[in-house]
């Protein structure tokens, strides 16, 4: 052997004095510690990574908007009105955004006598505005089959579209329509311009129809006293 390889051996083999005994077993610990080492330092570093990537992500995503209450949407009043798809009578499905071209009552419905009788007095206020009157489109969770009675008791022109109790009401659920009735007014692009009080924040069904007559513009017949109603500011329309 050349004298400068048995050289660099005995260099090599004195500041590793473990090769003079099992070579083989005590490079193989040697590189175990060496690779514990490696581990220790990286799991810090792989943990912090994954706690930085995290954080990076939730602020790219905009919180939603909490709710409240039960009684209070997600959204309000200028947000864009969630859009969804529902039958009517017959079966053909169509979106709120395909229905909404103009100024809109959203009505949500569960087809109790509250709800009837607020769309008598809804019907008899929208015929008085004539041609300034809102569209309306109702979503109901009561049978299709009712629809024909409905329309008739009502004298109501309008959209009626049905959310199953079957499958939980949904939409309803999401417009907060429990208690029922809840009115919404939306504009020509489906904006919110206007929510009524829920139910549940009202004494009795008729601040409801001041709130909604309020909101139309509808003068009340003379004589009634006229109450303060949450929700009742006037829309921009009329």
């Amino acid at each position: 052997m050349p004298g400068w390889e048995a050289e660099w051996n005995k260099r090599t083999v004195s500041r590793r004095p473990y090769l003079k005994e099992e070579p083989e077993g005590q490079e193989l610990r040697g590189l175990v510690r060496i690779l514990g080492v490696v581990g220790v330092l990286l799991i810090p570093a792989v943990v912090v990574g994954e706690a930085v990537h995290s954080w990076l992500a939730d602020a790219a995503v905009p919180p939603a908007r909490e709710t409240r209450d039960a009684y209070t949407p997600g959204f309000g009043k200028g947000d864009l009105a969630p859009d969804f798809t529902l039958p009517d009578a017959a079966g053909r499905r169509h979106s709120l955004s395909s229905l909404v071209h103009g100024d809109t009552m959203l009505c949500m419905l569960c087809g109790c006598d509250k709800c009837q009788t607020m769309q008598i007095y809804l019907g008899q206020m929208l015929r008085s505005l004539g041609p300034r009157a809102p569209h309306v489109i109702s979503v109901s969770a009561a049978p299709p089959e009712q629809e024909a009675a409905w329309r008739r008791d009502t004298k109501l022109d309008q959209v009626l579209l049905y959310d199953s109790k079957a499958n939980g009401s949904p939409v309803i659920e999401l417009y907060r329509g429990h208690p029922c009735p809840r009115v919404y007014r939306l504009d020509a692009d489906r904006h919110v311009t206007w929510i009524a009080p829920s139910p549940a924040r009202l004494a009795t069904l008729d601040l409801l129809g001041e709130a909604i007559a309020h909101n139309l513009g509808y003068r009340l017949p003379p004589g009634r006293p006229s109450r303060e109603v949450p929700g009742t500011e006037a829309a921009a329309q009329n």
